[in-house]
């Protein structure tokens, strides 16, 4: 028996920690599903003054796994977010989850060489970006390289007030073949079904 088998690291756990036995396998979007259950309206994102509750990041997320799935993504498809640390990160990257899609993470300072790169090595299929990246880049890179589904937005979304310490430049910007994410998460419908992990389940 290996140093490994005998988990020597439990004797430091809490007794309530060892009764309750190893962690079942999972998703991040059952776990968050549990999260939403049991603090429905506890803060789960905190952005300037603003806050946003499990409850309403669960609802965000599920109209935009809703229209993603409508408009053709898959489980296991491609979506690429280039987004800073903003709420509508953690947004995307739910909903993409819930549509059954794999997140591909973008540096946002990526240009078109990158970007071209990167969408087309991951067969990327939907995109999520802000207002400015995709007028700048991103959209001209995604119609190049066949990216059928894009989401915008802007950093200003969410705010109770501007700081201008931080985004004094930045104004909203119209995304023209792009979509906003807001009007994407209002997407009504059924709650969508945790799918099968694609890493686990093959295609």
């Amino acid at each position: 028996m290996s140093w490994y088998d005998a988990k020597p690291w439990l004797a430091s756990y809490d007794e309530q920690v060892r009764a309750a036995g190893p962690a079942q396998p999972t998703t991040v979007p059952e776990s968050f599903r549990r999260a939403v259950d049991h603090v429905p309206d506890r803060a789960a994102i905190a952005y300037f003054d603003a806050r946003l509750t499990y409850r309403e990041v669960d609802e965000l997320s599920d109209g935009v796994a809703r229209y993603l799935s409508a408009h053709g993504f898959a489980r296991g498809d491609r979506l690429a977010l280039v987004l800073q640390n903003i709420p509508q990160f953690v947004v995307a990257l739910l909903g993409a989850w819930k549509a059954g899609g794999i997140v591909v993470p973008v540096n946002p300072m990526y240009r078109e060489r990158e970007l071209t790169h990167v969408f087309t090595d991951a067969g990327v299929k939907a995109v999520v970006c802000s207002q400015r990246g995709w007028n700048a880049c991103i959209g001209e890179t995604a119609a190049a390289t066949g990216v059928g589904i894009a989401l915008t937005t802007s950093e200003l979304e969410f705010q109770t007030r501007d700081d201008e310490r931080v985004l004094a430049k930045v104004e909203r910007e119209e995304t023209p073949g792009a979509t906003e994410l807001l009007d994407a998460a209002a997407t009504p419908g059924p709650k969508p079904r945790n799918p099968p992990s694609p890493s686990t389940t093959p295609r």
